[in-house]
């Protein structure tokens, strides 16, 4: 499915807990800063805003106490153009579901790598001026995934 899709959005924490009994942990991490999606203001905002706060609000209610709700995004530095201003208004979302979810036991959280190798890595670095070659997407999300506090640490 296509997380842009509010009601396969809305339905992806159900689906997840009914099948593995419990949720601890919900990430949304997508991108679309590169090819014919970057010149594309309407997919940039729903695959980068919209999506993600979708799809964190609906597990949020779904998630175990102590769960946590991620959503990965870049700094809002101004040389990332349109890409700051939707990153500015995720962390907002996020902050305001961490607010509404706190007395539950849940947090919700921004997570920033920095550029990471990928189509959209690449974009970004190049924006701010990054020389380095980036590190591996997989192996900085297992070591963050490693790093997050969470009650009970499942199998996918």
């Amino acid at each position: 499915g296509d997380v842009r899709d509010a009601r396969f959005a809305e339905g992806l924490a159900p689906a997840a807990r009914e099948l593995f009994g419990r949720l601890d942990l919900v990430v949304a991490a997508a991108g679309a800063a590169h090819g014919p999606l970057a010149s594309d203001g309407d997919t940039l905002r729903s695959t980068l805003l919209e999506a993600p706060t979708t799809l964190l609000t609906a597990a949020a209610s779904h998630l175990e106490r102590g769960g946590v709700v991620l959503a990965v995004a870049s700094q809002p530095e101004p040389r990332l153009g349109a890409l700051a201003e939707l990153y500015t208004r995720l962390r907002h979302a996020v902050a305001a579901l961490d607010d509404s979810q706190r007395p539950r036991g849940v947090r919700a959280l921004v997570l920033d790598p920095g550029p990471v190798e990928s189509p959209t890595g690449r974009v970004v670095a190049g924006l701010l001026g990054h020389r380095a070659p980036l590190p591996d997407a997989g192996d900085v999300a297992a070591s963050l995934l490693r790093q997050l506090p969470m009650a009970g640490r499942g199998t996918p």
